[in-house]
């Protein structure tokens, strides 16, 4: 990982993408922050998540939650956190998507792409954050909302669903809920 060459460096993450690999936790650590190239960094950051220890999951919350960091990195980690250790991470997801909620609209993209892996997430956790995308004012977010209640079968969210397929006022979006309460 210390080479020069970005190849070698690459495919030393992909090599130590593994359990059991944990005496590379550091360095990879290092590589996710600071490597210059950003194939190696995504690469770093996969490995830690494939590692899948607490100090990795810390790690790879503490990135994504820093607003200054890339989107596409920040996705990566978000991939994973809801993937390998959503009931850790949850209420960092939760503290993230709503600290960017209102804001503009590059740091609403973050609640977009959670939001959207989230949705296809089975996880009985999930109900109140699905309550809260159904009344979003972002015809995409209650989508999600809708789907992530559908594949998990929130029951106790049936009635808004139910509502949303009737007055909603964008018709995607009414038809999303319709097809959810079949």
């Amino acid at each position: 990982l210390k080479v020069s060459n970005w190849k070698v460096r690459f495919h030393c993450t992909k090599a130590l993408a593994q359990e059991g690999a944990e005496d590379a936790v550091d360095i990879l650590k290092y590589k996710a922050k600071k490597d210059p190239v950003k194939k190696v960094r995504t690469g770093a950051i996969k490995a830690l998540g494939e590692i899948g220890t607490k100090e990795c999951f810390d790690f790879l919350r503490e990135l994504f939650a820093k607003k200054q960091e890339s989107l596409d990195i920040r996705q990566i980690c978000c991939d994973i956190l809801i993937e390998k250790d959503l009931a850790a991470s949850l209420d960092t997801i939760k503290k993230v998507m709503s600290e960017s909620w209102d804001g503009p609209a590059y740091e609403f993209k973050i609640v977009d792409i959670c939001a959207k892996k989230l949705s296809t997430t089975e996880s009985a956790l999930l109900e109140e954050v699905f309550k809260r995308f159904l009344i979003s004012p972002h015809m995409n977010i209650r989508i999600y909302g809708i789907r992530g209640a559908a594949l998990n079968q929130y029951a106790g969210l049936k009635e808004k669903i139910k509502e949303i397929s009737e007055k909603d006022p964008v018709a995607m979006v009414k038809r999303e809920a319709l097809a959810a309460l079949t």
